[in-house]
C-alpha cells in the first residue's frame, strides 16, 4: 500500500497592515511564541518589512503546518482587535 500524504512544508505569509507600527507591535506581541513549540512537527519564523507581517511556517505534515497557521491567524486577529479598540474609552 502506498502511503499518500502531505510533508515538508513551507508556509509564508505576508499580511499586510495598516503601517509600519502595528506590523511592530504584531511582531512583538508574536514572537514570544516562535520560542515555545510543543514538539518539533513546526516552527514558525516572524519578521517585518514595512507595513508587511512576515510569518514563515516550516512543518513536517499537512496537520502541523494547519494547527500552526491557525494558532498564529487566531493571535493575529485577536492583537488586532485589541488594538482597534485602544484609545476608543
Amino acid at each position: 500500500m502506498v502511503s499518500n500524504f502531505i510533508s515538508d512544508i513551507e508556509l509564508v505569509m505576508k499580511i499586510k497592515l495598516e503601517n509600519r507600527l502595528v506590523s511592530k507591535l504584531l511582531f512583538d506581541a508574536l514572537n514570544i511564541e516562535t520560542t515555545y513549540n510543543p514538539n518539533d512537527r513546526a516552527s514558525v519564523r516572524l519578521s517585518t518589512e514595512d507595513e508587511q507581517l512576515i510569518l514563515i511556517i516550516i512543518a513536517q505534515d499537512s496537520v502541523s503546518a494547519r494547527a500552526a497557521m491557525n494558532s498564529y491567524m487566531r493571535w493575529i486577529n485577536l492583537s488586532l482587535q485589541i488594538l482597534s479598540n485602544i484609545g476608543k474609552k
